[in-house]
């Protein structure tokens, strides 16, 4: 994956903690699940509705993700995402 968004100048889309770490640390711009959502939302590309849905859709698969689908708006907003 940064191979991938080194090589095209792209963005890496990581929740791995320390995979974000290492990535900056060799200068790559890494964002995570929630980020890419946010921009999603932000570019017109999905709803802050239909965004908090993926949230949620996520949760029930196990991932832990920062904020909840119904809090979604209220925790991109307070965090400055993206």
């Amino acid at each position: 994956m940064f191979s991938a968004a080194e090589l095209s100048r792209g963005i890496a889309v990581t929740d791995d903690r320390e995979a974000v770490a290492v990535g900056r640390a060799h200068g790559l711009e890494v964002h995570g699940t929630v980020w890419l959502l946010a921009r999603a939302s932000q570019d017109g590309k999905l709803n802050e509705v239909a965004a908090g849905n993926i949230v949620d859709a996520l949760i029930a698969t196990g991932m832990r993700l920062p904020c909840s689908g119904s809090t979604f708006g209220p925790y991109v907003r307070r965090h400055g995402c993206p």
